[in-house]
């Protein structure tokens, strides 16, 4: 269960927040103008035809038949009265698009205890206990181009609270971050104040008190950064991973706006890569942190130099699955703002960073996955199946930081022990085995209560990755 308190907290005022989304997307704050966009290489071929979903589809062509049958009785009057009606209706329903700006958020000045009072931030299944739409998000009204604005989201424990500094002098847009931590607001004010701009930050905070070791509540954590966002599109990371510092000027640009508002469903992947620890074992002093922070690239240049000289590579070698879909070698040669769609998915443990319109179709992280191990695949699971597509931007990545394990990943790994006259290995006790007898259940929830709408499909060769369950 979820015994977690959830708080809602701004270091900043509404007002100056909402500014920073003004701002962030103007000609005056990017180095990117609009005279600039006429030297952007054109888009290049797709590997995978755009098609939209069925329901887009269908939508389209009902337009299009209300549209010829309006020409042709637009000489009668009654035909003519009942289009001007529907025009007034449409026109009444123009204001109440999502707004573009960042509003002020309702303070939540009540203690919330999840598993006391039975609640969830998504509308649950009736089978499992797993989450079917965002609803606290927007409805997915359509958008223009225009209308498209960016929230970097991301969740962290105390331990990481030191790394949000560094996202703010790489995003210069809006935040939002959920803490997990039993330290007070004034607290974690002092620790990441530095380095960020007025207004930047929006916090909010799950309680730590009273949860067991290596239960980390990390997707409740991101649903709970997500609430707080007001803009039309997220840019979701871990903390651990840090943005190249174009990633706004380039989602800013104008062409990848109109792709992204052409197909509510297009997902954009941020390869991630991964930076060699500048120091050995466990060392986690001052001085080896802030090698690592001097090491970690800020351009795609500096990933290339790194990667030539084998101190950087893309993540995860040890977990091929989770960012093998990503085609690396292409994203090299790709060049800026270019989208390449990935053909297909190479394992079912897929689990990139994205950018992605946050509205109700969007899938919610499935709050029942804590700590460590498949809480982000089971999500992209869940978006592939509601048939979104993905499709990795040129220029553009994130670095993971290098660190020690989280107690979460060393609870997970934690080898079964014997136990009884028998000696008989105990594996469900373990965090392994429980999460893996979870996301059996998700999976079958999956196919039995999701339709599929799926539009990339796993790869002819893709990887047996039950055989890996410990169920």
């Amino acid at each position: 269960g979820n015994n977690f308190i959830r708080k809602n907290f701004s270091l900043q005022t509404a007002m100056t927040f909402d500014n920073l989304v003004r701002t962030s997307s103007s000609p005056s704050s990017s180095t990117c103008t609009r005279s600039s966009l006429s030297s952007l290489p054109s888009p290049p071929d797709r590997i995978v035809t755009r098609n939209k979903p069925k329901q887009m589809k269908e939508e389209s062509f009902s337009k299009n038949i209300l549209f010829i049958s309006v020409g042709v009785v637009a000489i009668l009057y009654v035909a003519w009265s009942s289009w001007a009606i529907w025009m007034l209706s449409s026109a009444e329903n123009a204001h109440k698009l999502w707004p573009i700006s960042i509003g002020k958020i309702p303070k939540n000045t009540n203690t919330i205890h999840l598993k006391k009072e039975g609640l969830s931030l998504n509308e649950t299944s009736t089978n499992y206990e797993f989450q079917t739409i965002s609803n606290l998000a927007p409805v997915c009204n359509p958008l223009k181009p225009e209308d498209i604005h960016y929230t970097l989201v991301t969740q962290v424990s105390t331990e990481r609270l030191w790394m949000v500094p560094q996202h703010c002098k790489r995003w210069k847009g809006p935040i939002s971050v959920a803490v997990f931590t039993s330290e007070s607001i004034g607290e974690i004010h002092k620790k990441i104040s530095d380095g960020c701009e007025t207004g930047q930050l929006r916090i909010q905070t799950i309680s730590s008190e009273g949860v067991e070791e290596g239960e980390y509540p990390v997707n409740a954590l991101r649903n709970l950064a997500l609430s707080a966002v007001q803009t039309s599109h997220v840019v979701y990371v871990d903390i651990d991973f840090w943005q190249s510092t174009n990633l706004l000027e380039v989602l800013n640009l104008k062409y990848v706006r109109e792709e992204l508002a052409d197909d509510d469903l297009l997902a954009i992947v941020i390869p991630a890569f991964q930076l060699a620890r500048q120091c050995s074992g466990d060392d986690i002093s001052n001085e080896c942190e802030q090698k690592n922070i001097d090491k970690m690239p800020k351009n795609k240049l500096e990933v290339s130099t790194l990667v030539k000289s084998h101190e950087a590579s893309p993540f995860d070698p040890t977990n091929r699955g989770g960012h093998g879909s990503t085609e690396y070698g292409h994203w090299f040669k790709q060049r800026r703002a270019q989208f390449h769609d990935i053909p297909c998915i190479r394992s079912n443990r897929y689990e990139p960073y994205m950018v992605f319109r946050y509205c109700q179709k969007f899938p919610p992280f499935q709050e029942s996955f804590t700590g460590y191990g498949k809480n982000k695949m089971s999500q992209i699971m869940h978006m592939r199946r509601t048939g979104y597509i993905f499709s990795q931007l040129g220029d553009v990545f994130v670095m993971h930081y290098p660190h020690p394990s989280s107690t979460s990943r060393k609870v997970w790994g934690q080898k079964a022990k014997k136990k009884g006259s028998n000696k008989k290995v105990d594996r469900v006790s373990l965090k392994r085995s429980q999460v893996d007898r979870l996301f059996v259940q998700f999976k079958r929830w999956l196919k039995s209560d999701v339709p599929d709408m799926e539009r990339v499909h796993l790869c002819d060769d893709a990887a047996d990755d039950d055989k890996l369950l410990r169920v």
